[in-house]
Order: structure tokens, then sequence, then C-alpha cells
């Protein structure tokens, strides 16, 4: 059904430019006017909506009608943190580049980045926090939006500029079409406020999105190669033509829910997919000492279909090795003081399950344990990164 919210801002747009044209007696000035209208997204969108509506282009978002039932029955908060400040997780990259089937994960885009560095083909994003889940959300509708109304996924730049102050209100009109008042009104005050990052300090700054966004998309890897899902056009479009074949799903709820993961599970069975990256990011951090919280967690993980490969990735603060913020990303991005030196893990997940099921007590960070140890004996490097039962 053509969108009668897209239909009205394309028409009132083209009315007022063309009043301000008309009523400005300067020819040259008239030229101005309109050549400076082209510039904005205000003017690209009128003229892409209007020729998409004439196609009868549905703006409906059939992603979030099937996946609204998946979501946790829990509240979680719209905390104000809800970017990555996890600067080297591509350290890990390199682990995953011939994993094939699903990446099951925290955070809001970090999901994506991994997405974009492996042979995986689906998604699934399950986070506690509102305010993440809706961020997610709001970054792949977008992309999805710009496809149906110019035929073709945005640049890196131009995905970026939907995310400008000046631009917020396309984005209300965008996600309005699919999510309740109340939720459309979360999105844009997340935006317009920015998000909070702890310092090392631990004081908070506030950074407006299109700040972390620009970050994301110029960072590179050791080979000098853009990896963010931001990164490169070949990147966002495998991200957003995975999203639009239905295969991310955006879920608020607790991962620590078995009756969450159950959810996850069932869908990745009845698709025949493998869950072969597990993204844990310091999840595992809040666990310690709750056990039955720790039985719901390692119940729920240990549900989901995995591969023989199958990685769990995960960070840390707990420990005294962590690695540091790169010094080319202090040098090239403002957000440099925000970003946390984080230790970084990798495990493979029959190793992790192997001894979880051999001592119950693995489960309160047993792999913090271990990697601590196997340090201060010098078996491995104290430089921030680890691995466990991976050659």
């Amino acid at each position: 059904m053509p969108d009668a919210s897209s239909n009205e801002f394309s028409i009132s747009y083209r009315q007022n430019l063309a009043s301000q044209i008309s009523s400005e007696p300067d020819k040259s000035k008239r030229i101005g006017i309109l050549t400076e209208a082209k510039r904005t997204l205000d003017y690209q969108l009128a003229k892409g909506e209007k020729s998409a509506l004439l196609k009868g282009v549905d703006y409906a978002s059939s992603q979030i009608r099937a996946q609204r039932e998946l979501h946790g029955d829990a509240q979680g908060a719209m905390d104000k943190h809800f970017v990555s400040n996890e600067a080297s997780l591509y350290k890990l990259f390199p682990l995953l580049r011939n994993l094939t089937g699903a990446v099951f994960g925290v955070g809001s885009d970090q999901v994506l980045d991994i997405l974009s560095n492996s042979q995986t083909t689906a998604a699934f994003i399950v986070d506690y926090t509102e305010s993440v889940s809706l961020f997610s959300r709001t970054l792949l509708e977008v992309g999805a939006y710009h496809k149906k109304t110019f035929g073709k996924f945005p640049t890196p730049e131009k995905m970026i500029d939907y995310f400008e102050d000046k631009n917020i209100h396309h984005i209300r009109r965008i996600m309005a079409r699919n999510l309740s008042e109340q939720e459309t009104a979360k999105v844009v005050a997340l935006l317009q406020k920015g998000t909070d990052v702890w310092l090392k300090q631990n004081e908070a700054t506030r950074v407006p999105v299109t700040e972390y966004m620009r970050f994301k998309s110029t960072l590179l890897d050791d080979e000098g190669k853009r990896f963010s899902w931001l990164g490169t056009q070949e990147h966002i479009n495998k991200v957003l033509q995975a999203y639009e074949d239905g295969k991310i799903y955006v879920i608020k709820g607790d991962i620590t829910n078995s009756h969450v993961l159950s959810r996850v599970a069932g869908i990745a069975r009845q698709n025949g997919i493998d869950i072969n990256v597990l993204y844990l990011s310091n999840v595992e951090s809040y666990l310690s000492g709750h056990w039955d919280t720790c039985r719901n967690y390692s119940q729920g993980i240990q549900s989901l279909p995995t591969g023989d490969k199958a990685v769990i990735l995960r960070t840390s603060w707990d420990i005294n090795s962590r690695y540091p913020v790169p010094a080319e990303v202090a040098e090239k991005t403002t957000m440099a003081h925000i970003l946390l030196d984080w230790h970084y893990n990798a495990q493979s997940y029959s190793d992790w399950e192997r001894k979880a099921k051999l001592d119950e007590t693995y489960l309160h960070n047993g792999w913090l344990r271990e990697v601590t140890a196997l340090e201060s004996e010098g078996t491995i490097p104290k430089n921030g990164l680890s691995s466990l039962g991976l050659k």
C-alpha cells in the first residue's frame, strides 16, 4: 500500500520549494535556491519517495512485524550507553573469516561488524537494553528505507547523513511507520541526545551518534583495510541485504533468560542454520556470584544449535592485561579518549562447553581465571589478547 506520510512529505516539500523559488524575482537567485536545495537530503528524499510511491512501494517493515513477538517480557532500560567502546574487537576477526552460519550476540552494531568479516549470512542481535535494541533496529531500518526509495543501498556516507541533527525528522518518519508513538519518541530522543561513553577516568562524555558512526567507518585492521560494516560499500550491502532477506533478527531480551534463547534456537533450527559465532562482550562479568542466573545463561547458550567450529568472543575489564586503543585511532578520531582498553578473548565453543560440564564453577568467569593463570605461568603473553581451545 502507498504510504500516506511519505506522500504528504513529498508533496509538502515540493510545494514549499516551488513557493520559495517563485517568490524570488531574481533569476540567478532562483537558480541558486534550487541548486542549494538539490544538495539536501530533504530534496533527494522528496524526489525519491515520489518516484517510489508511483511504483507502489510499500514502506511497512515486514521485519519489524515478523519479529515483534520474539521480544522478551522484561522491560530493559533506556541506557545512555548504547554504542561500542571496543575499538580493537577486530583483532579477533581473523579467527572468523571461514566461519559460516549465523552470528549471535549483544550490543548495537558489533554483530554487524562480525557479519561483515566472516562467511556468516544471518545474525541474531539480542540485548536487554531498550536503547541498544532500538538503535540497532533504526540503523537497519534506515538502510532498508533507502533501498526502497532509491533502489539501492546507501553509501556509508549517505547512511551517516541520515543521522545528522538536521535530518533526524526523517528518521522519525521512517520509524513511525512501524513502531509505536512511544517507541518512535524514544528513538528520536536517543539520537538527539547522543550517547554517553565512559572515559578511562570513569567519567562520562556525550558523543553525537554521527561521530560514532564516522569513527566506525574509518577504522582499519592490521592489513590497513576498513573492516566495519560502515567501512565499505561491500560490507554495508551484505548487512542490509541480509536484513532485507529477513536474516537479521533484532530482539529485545535478556540472554540470561533461557526462554529468550530458546526462541533464537527455534528460529535457527527451523532455517537449518548453525550459530557459529557467539559474541558476548563483557556480559559474563555481571554473572559472577549469581548461580541461578549462571545456570539459566548456560542452559540457554547450550540450547543454541552450533557447529564443530563455533567460537565465543568476549571482552573483560577484570584482568590486568588489556589491549590498548591503537595509536592510529588516537591520531585520527576525537573518540579515542573515550574508548577503553579491553582484554579480548576467543574460545572454541566446544572447549567452553566441555569445561563447564566438568566443573560448574567454570561458568563463573572460568575462562578469565584460566587466562590469568596461563599469563602468570608465562604460557601466553600478557598482551590483552587470548584464545582458548583454538589452534
